[in-house]
């Protein structure tokens, strides 16, 4: 697997936390050929990884951060793998947008069955659980997500859903 490859959901691992995120080509860097403009000394590919819709952890697993779009240096990346995880939020978050409350909750649970530590999965449960009805279970998720979030934009949202009872 490659790095250049439109639309992949990555995790990336750095020494200093981990990252995850869709690859973009900058469309500035695009040209007309398809192909892509390389930094300095880079040896023909671009020296930053470009991605979307980016989440950074630290190594205990809590979010320091929710950005639209992050340049991260390949240089500073110790190994990175596909997120398989990705397809699966997806999925959840169509049968949420989709008020499929009771298909969502079924996945959200097998998946938090395997990692109770993910904060991402937490939020959408107490999403999920606050629109279905289910405000204990809710307001559970809502709090075990917080405390694994130090990004105080996030974390003020899930205070505005804690605090609405």
């Amino acid at each position: 697997m490659e790095l250049n490859q439109e639309n992949l959901a990555v995790i990336c691992v750095t020494e200093l936390g981990v990252i995850k995120g869709r690859i973009r080509v900058p469309v500035d860097e695009s040209m007309p050929d398809g192909s892509h403009a390389s930094g300095p000394g880079d040896g023909g590919g671009t020296v930053f990884l470009h991605l979307v819709d980016v989440t950074v952890f630290d190594h205990q697993k809590r979010i320091l951060k929710r950005v639209p779009r992050l340049a991260l240096n390949r240089r500073y990346i110790v190994y990175f793998v596909e997120d398989e995880m990705a397809l699966e939020l997806d999925r959840v978050k169509a049968m949420i947008s989709g008020d499929d409350y009771e298909g969502a909750l079924a996945e959200l649970e097998r998946l938090l069955s395997v990692m109770p530590r993910e904060g991402e999965l937490l939020y959408l449960a107490g999403v999920t659980y606050h629109r279905s009805g289910q405000e204990d279970k809710a307001r559970d998720c809502f709090r075990r997500a917080l405390e694994l979030t130090l990004d105080e934009k996030l974390a003020g949202v899930i205070r505005r859903h804690l605090e609405r009872e």
